[in-house]
């Protein structure tokens, strides 16, 4: 029995439609806005995962003092900074911190394994001489913690940063 089983609605077999016709009928606006919802929204997906960060960090001041003096009046401030491998293999972080002049930072790099969070404390030094102008006050600065990527297929290595904002307190 020929055209027993046919690709085709009933409508289109009764009225003699061929296939292109049936195409433009089922081509309605409403067909054609899901279809570009539907794209978007998987161009959209496609590019947070090829733009996602492969770590991220949280900088907390640390609670037992806002700021102390050691040695020759150096004022210190301490934090506590988690770090977040987002990626399958294991990777070293650098911490780095500006917005002062003359800022030390006391930090060795540390190392992360796969999908694992590395926990450290950071001291951050300014001179007594760079302080004394700014005693009292609570100065802005920014915590970069950086990591450098295996060679690609380039040959090259690819260095990402992320930045986290943060408070360094002189005391009176």
């Amino acid at each position: 029995a020929k055209g027993l089983i046919r690709y085709a609605t009933e409508n289109g077999v009764v009225n003699g439609w061929t296939r292109l016709q049936m195409f433009k009928r089922a081509l309605r606006p409403r067909v054609v806005i899901y279809g570009a919802v539907l794209c978007a929204a998987s161009i959209a997906f496609a590019a947070s995962v090829a733009m996602r960060s492969p770590f991220k960090f949280d900088v907390v001041k640390d609670r037992s003092a806002l700021a102390r003096v050691v040695e020759e009046g150096t004022v210190e401030n301490v934090y506590r900074i988690q770090i977040m491998n987002r990626t399958e293999a294991p990777h070293t972080y650098r911490i780095a911190a500006s917005g002062l002049e003359g800022l030390e930072v006391l930090a060795m790099p540390v190392s992360a394994g796969p999908a694992a969070v590395a926990s450290m404390s950071v001291s951050l030094r300014l001179p007594s001489a760079l302080a004394q102008g700014l005693a009292g006050k609570s100065v802005p600065v920014v915590f970069e913690v950086s990591v450098v990527q295996p060679r690609g297929a380039d040959g090259l290595a690819k260095t990402v940063a992320e930045f986290e904002k943060s408070t360094f307190f002189v005391p009176r």
